[in-house]
């Protein structure tokens, strides 16, 4: 999969307008023979892999949502099974060697993504000065000074007298909604002299006065030799936080074996700096996403950044969960190991640098191996091994539409084009003569906003799916709430002005005595409509037929695709 070609052609001209040719010259693939079979496979899997039990979480539309679900232990791409021998192999791929897990984001990380965004705020929905007062009032918050104070007595960070405050915002949690958060920033910039400015930030609940981030930007001096070693790193890394967050320091757990990993393939010791993941455990499963990340300075022997991400959620029960010998007959049954070429890279365990120029070419081993097959999430439902997406939802693969029913109808080809961009109704009827359900036209007309990226939505759909539909067509300004009727069948008229709406022409349609609607049954046209009939029909979203309207009918499935179609084609 590391080698491929790419080609990109536009559809209606047929010329190619992208072309990407990724090749490695003179690699050495190892033959088949003597491979294990797939069942070996399967069981070296099980054995030198496996999957681990964890908590999970989603943003859903009233708030974070977390579910249990079964994992691979190992990243999937960064591991392996031999193909020959059945053992675990760490394939060191040349560009992708980091510590931790992949869920942890290092304060370094998020400092620099909110210096790049100028400054706005602490991860969440910023909150204006006069917002900020009232919050105060109901929520009892800690004051700016309150929380000043609270900054300046980190030891860890230990800031200057000179280090003034000179930017604060307060913001709400993105995934905890009554959680509000202070950002302050503190630097010299008036009274350093030449590149002396110095830098700190500080991310404050605002609450109950808890740090929950740190970061002071370090100088690396490249004349200066680090004076720890990663295992004294650890050490006073570890008194650190048993001082600083005792009670969430003690639920956590260290990944050794990571870590070991990492050192490997690091280079040689000891290193400039060191970063160290502590992941969450509750009820005795790790909490994927949540956890302490700590940075640490071996050659000023110091912490320079901190960072906690800790819900403060209830957690399902893991009761009852499905057995694993079950759970591993789900994941090779609707997932399965594929064999697979990969490349690897040697560790670099004499060398100063662990990541080599890109320019620098080093020509690579080919392991044959088994993976998990790539195609689907890797997430499995804790009860009944069910594939699940990012969501927690059950996965629905996605499949070439194939209805049944349309040959004869003439909305034939608008069906299928509108398909072909990922506008349909699940199934393998479209139904073309039934009238649409209300939920159903809304559905199509979602799929042909870019920018609207909701789950597919069926009649089984969850009633949050839905109420998530509908909420954003509200915001948008597509529907009103009182217009919400899932269940009811759509008239021609209102169907074209909901698509008038999405073409965001509605406040020209409510304009009085302007339009010049020629259609012969205008008079039946509720007066209020009048307006979207005629952009529409100016735009040949809609003919009519012989003349007439018919503004009163309810729309039918495939007229539906016909109207769909001619507005993104108008």
């Amino acid at each position: 999969y590391s080698n491929d070609v790419y080609l990109s052609v536009n559809r209606d001209t047929g010329e190619v307008t992208r072309y990407y040719y990724n090749w490695t010259d003179d690699l050495d693939f190892p033959g088949l023979e003597g491979k294990i079979d797939l069942e070996e496979a399967q069981k070296a899997y099980e054995k030198n892999m496996g999957l681990e039990l964890v908590y999970m979480s989603s943003m859903e539309e009233d708030g974070l949502k977390i579910f249990a679900a079964y994992v691979p232990k190992y990243d999937n791409y960064g591991y392996a099974i031999d193909a020959f021998t059945g053992e675990r192999l760490n394939l060191n791929e040349r560009y992708g060697v980091y510590y931790g897990s992949d869920q942890a984001v290092t304060a370094a990380e998020k400092e620099m993504l909110k210096v790049a965004a100028g400054d706005m705020g602490a991860g969440g929905i910023t909150i204006t000065p006069e917002e900020q007062k009232e919050i105060e009032k109901i929520m009892k918050l800690k004051s700016l000074d309150e929380v000043e104070k609270i900054a300046r007595g980190i030891s860890a960070l230990n800031l200057a007298s000179d280090m003034k405050l000179t930017y604060y915002s307060m913001s709400q949690d993105w995934s905890e909604k009554d959680k509000y958060e202070y950002y302050l920033r503190f630097s010299n910039e008036d009274t350093a002299k030449g590149n002396k400015i110095n830098y700190a930030t500080v991310t404050v609940d605002a609450v109950t006065g808890k740090v929950i981030s740190f970061y002071s930007y370090p100088r690396f001096n490249e004349d200066k030799n680090p004076v720890d070693d990663a295992k004294t790193a650890k050490a006073a890394v570890e008194k650190f936080l048993k001082e600083f967050v005792p009670d969430e320091f003690s639920q956590t757990e260290f990944d050794e074996e990571s870590w070991s990993d990492y050192l490997l393939y690091a280079g040689k010791e000891p290193l400039s700096q060191y970063s160290f993941y502590y992941e969450r455990k509750v009820n005795g499963i790790t909490c994927r996403s949540n956890g302490i990340s700590v940075s640490y300075d071996a050659v000023n022997q110091k912490i320079y950044s901190f960072s906690m991400e800790w819900y403060n959620k209830e957690f399902p029960s893991i009761e009852n969960v499905a057995k694993l010998e079950d759970v591993y007959k789900a994941v090779f049954g609707q997932v399965g190991l594929e064999l697979q070429y990969k490349p690897t890279y040697p560790a670099n365990k004499d060398d100063e640098k662990a990541i080599i120029p890109v320019d620098v070419y080093i020509k690579p081993e080919i392991k044959l191996v088994y993976v998990l097959n790539g195609n689907k999430p890797l997430f499995f439902d804790a009860f009944t091994g069910t594939v699940l997406d990012y969501r927690g939802k059950p996965y629905k693969e996605s499949k070439p539409v194939e209805y049944t029913d349309i040959d004869d109808s003439f909305a034939k080809n608008q069906i299928m084009a509108l398909a072909e961009y990922g506008i349909y109704l699940e199934g393998t009827e479209f139904k073309p003569n039934e009238k649409i359900k209300q939920l159903d036209f809304f559905y199509l007309l979602s799929k042909t906003l870019g920018y609207y990226y909701g789950p597919v939505i069926t009649e089984d759909s969850p009633r949050s799916d839905i109420d998530n539909l509908y909420n954003y067509l509200i915001r948008e300004g597509i529907i009103t709430r009182d217009e919400k009727k899932p269940e009811s069948t759509v008239k021609r008229e209102d169907a074209v002005k909901y698509i008038v709406k999405a073409m965001k022409y509605g406040e020209v349609a409510e304009i009085k005595d302007i339009f010049n609607c020629k259609f012969e049954d205008k008079d039946k046209i509720s007066p209020e409509l009048i307006g979207y009939v005629t952009i529409a029909h100016g735009f040949k979203i809609v003919g009519g037929s012989n003349g007439y309207f018919n503004p009163q009918n309810e729309l039918t499935r495939a007229e539906t695709a016909v109207m769909i179609y001619n507005y993104l084609a108008r």
